[in-house]
């Protein structure tokens, strides 16, 4: 199964999301592999020991870069997904795909996100862009795509099913982030927004 962008679905926890993802073409599977959420290195072993076809991407908010050389010695990965710009021009030499996250929590970051890649455009594979502030959804979508154009820019809000298609195809974005979420029950998963926005974006045969 092939999808019509680059998708990377973060945030899994367990294998249900895990398969489901692979199943459904999903390029990269993203862990967080510090902070509250973290996804112990054991568990991230027994989970991506029964998929295969999709690259694994490790997600680090608080680690410093020695304590991510430690933990990639320990996992399998592809990519590393970093907050710090400091980070990611210390790991960049580690031979991963770097991925440089921009989350927008106010106004003023994005009139700023057009210098922010281009200082640290040479550091990375592509630029992951978040919003979770409603009222900065619509602006902020705007300058991501803008900067596309330039610019590997993932983009991780803004979207849905509905739209996604179009959003793709109108723009120059290198791909869509989505986020996996726990089990309602253990075995159980109501895949909801992600399985429509995944089904859209399915080729045609």
């Amino acid at each position: 199964m092939a999808l019509k962008t680059f998708v990377i679905v973060s945030n899994i926890s367990g294998l249900s999301d895990a398969r489901y993802c692979a199943g459904m073409g999903v390029n990269v599977l993203g862990f967080d592999l510090d902070g509250d959420q973290a996804v112990p290195l054991d568990k991230l072993s027994d989970i991506t020991e029964w998929i295969a076809g999709v690259d694994l991407c490790g997600r680090f908010i608080e680690s410093n870069t020695d304590d991510i050389k430690q933990t990639v010695t320990q996992a399998t990965l592809s990519y590393l997904q970093v907050d710090d710009p400091h980070i990611a021009s210390e790991i960049q030499l580690l031979g991963y795909e770097v991925q440089l996250v921009y989350n927008i929590i106010s106004a003023n970051e994005i009139p700023s996100m057009e210098s922010f890649f281009r200082d640290n455009a040479d550091l990375v594979n592509s630029f992951v862009v978040e919003c979770e502030h409603d009222d900065l959804i619509e602006e902020a979508k705007a300058e991501a795509v803008r900067l596309s154009s330039g610019y590997p820019v993932i983009l991780g809000f803004g979207f849905d099913a509905t739209t996604v298609n179009d959003l793709v195809s109108g723009s120059n974005l290198k791909g869509v982030t989505l986020k996996g979420s726990e089990e309602t029950q253990p075995g159980f998963k109501d895949y909801g927004e992600i399985m429509d926005i995944l089904e859209a974006l399915e080729e045609e045969d």
